[in-house]
């Protein structure tokens, strides 16, 4: 089993991109006791801690999630082709009357 410090190291890894995010009261209780517990140097590197640790708990679900936004991008290709097809038929159509 991972102690916090493994998590958290893992968490802060390759940290560079920025979201901006409101949280609740409850939320922001807990981003500030990880700080306080001195397990996170600010808010920021907490919340990258427990986004990290949501991703790892649903894994499964993320999974799914990929695969069905993978189909829904494939339909979009199709759908794009499809119209592009069909206004090419139509150019030739009108050129050729």
């Amino acid at each position: 089993m991972e102690n916090i410090g493994q998590t958290l190291g893992e968490a802060l890894q390759g940290r560079g991109n920025v979201v901006m995010v409101r949280v609740n009261d409850d939320t922001l209780a807990h981003l500030d006791m990880l700080v306080e517990a001195e397990l996170a140097r600010s808010r920021s590197e907490a919340a990258a801690l427990l986004i990290g640790e949501g991703m790892k708990a649903n894994v499964p679900l993320f999974e799914r999630i990929r695969q069905i936004t993978d189909q829904i991008a494939a339909l979009r290709g199709q759908l794009r082709q499809s119209v592009q097809d069909e206004e090419s038929v139509d150019q030739k159509t009108e050129g050729a009357e």
